[in-house]
């Protein structure tokens, strides 16, 4: 069934009215592309201040969530669209995480010993509990889409195994 105006309205009412996502069809982004193009002018403004809101309403959400948990597994209720967005968003979070807690205040020699220091850096594809290196070091638990310096013997074992590649 097609998406009608009056389904747009009640859609922002309920975002509007709530912390949480509701459920949207997975097509209901293609669905509101649809209903604008099929609406008179009169309607059609309405109509796309009403998407840009909801949009905003979910971004929004979305961003909150991402912020909070940092689970690599998305929240209900997300149309694969935001779920992309929600991986891309906790990706960068991870890296400026990485940023904040492992680099600074490190001073170019440190940076340059630390480069030579034999690892490799690496995308972690999938969840990852905690490993023990053969320098009997923990390494880990890693989140998906997480960058990380390894050993260089524990990278090539992950990428491997497919669990990790070389960045």
């Amino acid at each position: 069934m097609a998406l009608s105006y009056s389904d747009l309205q009640s859609i922002y009412r309920l975002e509007k009215g709530s912390p949480s996502l509701h459920k949207l069809p997975e097509n209901f982004y293609s669905e509101l592309s649809d209903l604008i193009s099929r609406l008179d002018e009169e309607y059609r403004d309405s109509a796309l201040g009403l998407a840009e809101e909801i949009c905003a309403l979910r971004r929004g959400k979305i961003l909150r969530l991402a912020s909070r948990t940092g689970e690599s597994t998305p929240p209900m209720n997300m149309t694969p669209i935001e779920r992309e967005m929600y991986g891309e968003i906790l990706a960068v979070l991870s890296k400026y995480e990485e940023k904040v807690l492992n680099l600074e205040g490190v001073g170019e020699k440190e940076q340059e010993k630390e480069l030579d220091d034999g690892k490799i850096r690496v995308r972690i594809i999938r969840p990852l509990p905690a490993i023990m290196g053969s320098d009997m070091t923990h390494y880990g638990p890693f989140k998906e889409n997480e960058e990380v310096r390894l050993p260089e013997d524990i990278a090539r074992i992950l990428m491997e195994q497919g669990v990790a590649e070389e960045i």
